[in-house]
């Protein structure tokens, strides 16, 4: 191994990290944290001053991760929404990270081995997919990242006994403060840095030189820094909801139990990575004698021995199991986070395991090659080691493809963990989204049979709710918006959900007496004056709508929902030069706001600006490709300008999404009379007033057609039906005295 140069190792590593996750370049973004920190994130769409001011203003951008934030500001900036780039960077950070263990490992070493399979260990080891393959596990690879690097200076600086050096100590030392705080600002759970470095100390320093009182002073300025972002990240993270102000035990007996079976869990998934999740269904233990529990006292007592042993005989393996467990304090529910058990949060920690489990190689091997003097013995146990590594590796580039996008994600979650609430709630929002709405009533319906007592139950209502108010079944949903309001009086979601289906039945009243009891709650205020403007815009109350989305924008000035709603609101009061440039200010805030496009598309159309339109609504669906309504409009341009094969296409797209919207049925059947598809036209007519019989224009058209080809009977009942909603139309009676006269004329 001497024979290899370090710089020829580094290039190798960092070649195979690349490797191992090459395959998530052609990954989505999925629907958990990718959609609100990326995708629908304003403050990353722009480097201005004020986007980053905003960033790295506590509170405003959510939880207070900026360093994180920055990174996808200036992914945006290169790759806008191109999901590539995203995970380019991911793999690029996880790349470092290989190199800065394998420097660490040297460093604490000098053993070329030792270092190399230490990183080679990191590089593949099938834990750190979670982190590296999804684009919001960013905080993990990246504050790592910052933290090894900072770790790397301290090491490589300290002690340094020339006083001629003292300049590029001070510089040194400074440069890794800086890291450290970056670090925090990314994720605080690399707090534990400084006690990472007390143990370094410990370990590996001269006791002469460490009990020296200008020594402690290092660790100072480490510690204050720590505290401070510490503090102001967890005053944000209360106010958001992600560190929890109750346990998930009933005391701190029963969670420091479940909290040493996770431990015990974690060393395991280390050595055999297997049935790796998202998410993890994490039962509370409250007593010792339990099975699990007496497993997991052994498996740590083991470890617990083994680590003392490691302080006689090696300080390299007791450091790595130090850094190990000292790496897991701030994920251990010492103080209460949302997610008691995770891959990721494995990520910084697996440093320690990855060392300790290189020198246990290193050191078996020492001692194989002295008991048994072959060298077939020798290359047997390297070929046993290459094929654990190689194992890991073909484990993580399988574990990558479980996050290929959404539905991938959560199928693959509840292949593994049939019982997960999360998979199960995920994937029926695909499924809603998609149309599938009984596949989606079945997963949350599954969810609420398995977790009655869960967590936030009351999203759920909602979206099951969602999902029938979306079929026109009314009575269902309200039903389930009042479930999640019994479970929780003052979840605005539903609020929002039964003012909406009060609008839908035209009981417009009651709706705003909705909003302001919704209001009432203090919370979501901007959305509430925002579902507010919409309702008097609906009723052609374009004044007073204006009002409230103006209110709504003083509060958020990034809503764009509110800027949709005023730009319509001019529009439909003759204002369009207001409403184009109001719609054109707020892509200046967000360039990938579809429902911007949509609209602006929409405004084009009616100016009789086809083209214009279509280059809106394109832009819109590279955005939300699945957006059936921007497939439907689009369809309506092709149909304008005489593309009637393009506009079927399009139709039927949307149609995949929303297979049973009745005006888009409809429409498509528009499409086909143009192109002479008659028999499949008046199929599309009738589809259409299956789901929608209230569809005056559709009964006319249908009649239309039937008539056109001889169909008198289908003719006549579609006109009847056109009547009936509207008996005084002047045109349709006609057309049914033509069908009269045409009955006449074949009777014999």
């Amino acid at each position: 191994m001497k024979t290899y140069s370090p710089i020829l190792l580094a290039v190798l590593l960092a070649c195979l990290s690349v490797l191992i996750y090459l395959n998530t370049l052609g990954h989505q973004f999925v629907n958990f944290d990718d959609t609100s920190l990326i995708v629908q994130n304003p403050y990353i769409k722009s480097l201005s001053f004020e986007n980053i001011t905003a960033i790295f203003t506590p509170g405003v951008v959510g939880v207070y991760q900026p360093v994180r934030t920055l990174s996808y500001a200036l992914d945006y900036h290169f790759w806008q929404l191109n999901p590539t780039g995203y995970h380019l960077t991911n793999i690029l950070c996880h790349t470092l990270n290989t190199l800065l263990v394998f420097l660490i490992a040297y460093l604490l070493s000098k053993h070329l081995l030792l270092a190399s399979l230490t990183a080679l260990i990191f590089a593949v080891h099938p834990i750190h997919a979670e982190a590296v393959a999804w684009v919001a596990g960013r905080c993990d690879v990246l504050a790592s990242a910052l933290a090894l690097a900072s770790c790397s200076c301290f090491l490589w600086i300290f002690p340094i006994k020339t006083q001629s050096r003292r300049w590029i100590q001070g510089t040194v030392y400074g440069l890794a403060l800086i890291l450290f705080a970056a670090g925090l600002l990314t994720k605080p759970s690399v707090v534990i840095l400084p006690l990472l470095l007390v143990v370094y100390d410990l370990c590996f320093v001269d006791p002469l030189i460490f009990r020296q009182w200008r020594r402690s002073w290092l660790y100072v300025p480490f510690f204050f820094t720590a505290i401070l972002i510490t503090w102001i990240f967890m005053a944000v993270a209360r106010a958001s909801g992600v560190v929890e102000t109750q346990f998930h035990a009933a005391n701190a007996f029963t969670r420091g139990l479940t909290m040493l079976r996770v431990l015990k869990e974690y060393v395991l998934m280390l050595f055999i990575p297997r049935l790796l999740s998202v998410t993890y269904d994490v039962q509370v233990n409250t007593s010792l004698l339990e099975s699990e529990m007496l497993i997991a006292l052994a498996v740590l007592g083991i470890v617990a021995i083994l680590t003392f042993l490691t302080w006689k005989h090696s300080k390299i393996a007791f450091f790595g199991i130090a850094w190990f467990f000292v790496s897991l304090l701030p994920v251990a529910n010492i103080i209460p986070i949302a997610i008691i058990k995770a891959d990721r949060y494995l990520y910084l920690p697996s440093v320690g395991f990855c060392l300790a489990f290189a020198w246990l190689i290193v050191w078996a091997e020492q001692l194989l090659t002295r008991a048994v003097k072959t060298r077939f013995v020798s290359i047997g146990y390297w070929a046993v080691i290459s094929l654990v590594l190689i194992s890991f590796s073909f484990q993580t580039i399988q574990r990558n493809r479980d996050w290929k996008d959404s539905h991938t994600l959560w199928t693959a979650t509840l292949e593994t963990h049939p019982d997960s609430s999360i998979a199960l709630n995920n994937l029926g929002l695909i499924y809603a989204k998609q149309g599938q709405y009984e596949k989606a009533l079945a997963l949350y319906e599954q969810l609420i049979s398995l977790h009655p007592e869960q967590e936030h139950i009351e999203r759920v209502y909602v979206n099951i709710a969602d999902a029938y108010a979306a079929q026109q079944m009314f009575e269902e949903a309200i039903e389930n918006y009042q479930s999640a309001l019994e479970t929780n009086p003052e979840y605005v979601e539903a609020y929002l959900g039964l003012a909406g289906m009060s609008i839908e039945l035209q009981q417009y009243a009651h709706a705003e007496q909705i909003y302001a009891q919704a209001l009432e709650l203090g919370g979501q205020q901007d959305r509430i004056y925002t579902s507010l403007g919409n309702l008097y815009a609906l009723q052609n109350k374009h004044t007073e709508a204006l009002k409230y989305f103006q209110k709504a924008l003083d509060l958020n000035p990034f809503d764009m929902n509110a800027y949709n709603g005023m730009g319509m609101s001019y529009a439909r009061s003759g204002d369009v030069e207001k409403a184009l440039e109001l719609y054109q200010h707020a892509l200046t805030l967000d360039p990938d706001a579809a429902i911007i496009h949509n609209s602006l598309g929409t405004l084009y159309l009616e100016l009789g600006q086809p083209d214009k339109a279509s280059t809106a609504f394109t832009t819109s669906l590279s955005i939300e490709p699945e957006n059936a309504e921007v497939r439907n409009n689009l369809g309506i341009v092709y149909l304008q300008t005489g593309r009637y094969e393009d506009a079927a296409r399009a139709f039927m797209s949307a149609l995949t999404y929303q297979p049973n919207h009745a005006k888009m049925l409809s429409n498509l059947g528009i499409a086909y009379t143009h192109l002479g598809l008659y028999e499949q036209a008046i199929q599309m007519f009738q589809w259409a007033l299956e789901n929608d019989a209230a569809l005056f224009q559709t009964h006319v058209l249908l009649g239309d057609v039937c008539l056109g080809t001889g169909q008198i009977a289908c003719a006549r009942e579609a006109y009847q039906n056109a009547l009936q909603l509207q008996p005084n139309n002047q045109d349709v009676m006609d057309k049914l005295e033509a069908v009269r006269q045409r009955e006449t004329e074949v009777i014999p």
